[in-house]
């Protein structure tokens, strides 16, 4: 009697449970990389010096891990609904209300960002 668990992962194999996470690390690092230029797009201007500083420290290197290992559980469906929802490609995207409460958390972590940077 083989027993498997239920869970949300698409792949069966453990090599391609490895794959998962390993892109799963690569896109959250790629990320990583690109949401400083993404605030200076949106905003104008940026402590881009500080942002990377802080992306690219431990708490990015635990973004990355993290990203890894759920990757690496859950399968491929989910982490890329989580990346598209982070990259604003996902279907969500297109609800009024989605888009109003993502905008209003996007702008109390930037506000609270730049609070913490400025004073």
């Amino acid at each position: 009697m083989s027993y498997r668990h239920h869970s949300h992962t698409d792949s069966d194999t453990l090599g391609e449970r490895f794959i998962i996470a390993f892109f799963a690390a690569f896109v959250a690092a790629l990320t990583l990389v690109l949401a400083p230029l993404f605030t200076v797009f949106l905003l104008g201007y940026s402590p881009i010096m500080e942002l990377w500083g802080l992306l690219l420290s431990k708490v990015g290197l635990a973004f990355v891990a993290v990203s890894a290992v759920v990757g690496f559980f859950v399968g491929t469906k989910t982490i890329s609904d989580f990346f598209a929802l982070v990259w604003g490609t996902h279907e969500l995207w297109e609800n009024d209300r989605f888009i109003f409460a993502a905008l209003s958390v996007f702008i109390v972590c930037i506000g609270a960002f730049i609070a913490y940077f400025w004073y």
